[in-house]
C-alpha cells in the first residue's frame, strides 16, 4: 500500500489497498487492526453470549476490552506473524489477486486469530473451568463468519483508510523533521568543530 496514497473503500474490497510492507508501519497498522478488532468482537461475543444486557452489567464486563487487545496484540506479533505471516507473504500474495486474495488473506487471519483468541475469550469470561468442547463448540462458527464480515467489510478498510490517509503521513512528516534535526545538529558540530580548529590555529600563531 502506498503510505501517502488517498484510498477509497472499494480499493480495500479489491485487493488495491493492502497493508504497509515496511517494519515500523506494519507494526503500528496490526496495532490499529488488533485494537478495532477486539473492540468489536468483544462487544458482539458479549451480546450474544449474556443473557443480562443491562448497562451495570456491561459496565462490569469492560475489563475485558483491554485484557483482551493486550492477549491479542501478543499473539498477533509474536505468534501469529511467525507462523501465518510466511503463509500469507510466500503463498496468498503471490499467487491470488483482487478480491479473491484479500478474501484469502482475511480468511487466515481469521481462523488462526479467532481460534486463539475463542480459548482466551472463555478464560477471562469465565475461568479456565469454562474451557470444554461443548463451550468451545457454541463459539464457533459464528464468532468465524463475525470476525471475518466484521474484519473484511468494516474494520480492515477502516483501518486501511485511516492509516493511508492519517497515520503514514504522520508518519513521514516525523521522519522528515527527524532527519532534519539530525542534518542541522551534524552541521552544527561541523561549524563548532572548524570554529575551535580555526581558534586554536589562531592562538598559535
Amino acid at each position: 500500500m502506498n503510505q501517502t496514497q488517498q484510498i477509497r473503500y472499494m480499493d480495500c474490497i479489491t485487493g488495491k489497498a493492502g497493508a504497509p510492507h515496511d517494519k515500523t508501519g506494519k507494526t503500528v497498522f496490526q496495532i490499529m487492526m488488533v485494537f478495532f478488532m477486539v473492540t468489536v468482537m468483544v462487544t458482539f461475543n458479549w451480546n450474544l453470549h449474556t443473557d443480562d444486557h443491562s448497562p451495570l452489567h456491561f459496565a462490569l464486563s469492560l475489563y475485558e476490552y483491554p485484557v483482551m487487545f493486550i492477549l491479542a496484540l501478543v499473539v498477533r506479533l509474536f505468534v501469529a506473524n511467525p507462523i501465518i505471516g510466511p503463509l500469507i507473504d510466500n503463498v496468498v500474495a503471490k499467487r491470488l489477486e483482487g478480491t479473491v486474495r484479500s478474501v484469502a488473506v482475511t480468511l487466515v487471519n481469521v481462523l488462526f486469530m479467532g481460534s486463539i483468541m475463542g480459548l482466551f475469550g472463555l478464560t477471562v469470561t469465565g475461568g479456565l473451568s469454562s474451557i470444554t468442547w461443548d463451550h468451545y463448540a457454541s463459539l464457533y462458527p459464528a464468532t468465524w463468519i463475525a470476525a471475518f464480515l466484521f474484519n473484511f467489510f468494516i474494520v480492515g478498510p477502516l483501518v486501511k483508510m485511516l492509516y493511508s490517509g492519517f497515520v503514514a503521513p504522520a508518519m513521514e512528516a516525523y521522519r522528515s523533521t527527524a532527519k532534519e534535526k539530525r542534518v542541522s545538529a551534524a552541521l552544527r558540530a561541523l561549524v563548532g568543530k572548524k570554529a575551535l580548529v580555526d581558534g586554536s590555529q589562531g592562538e598559535s600563531i
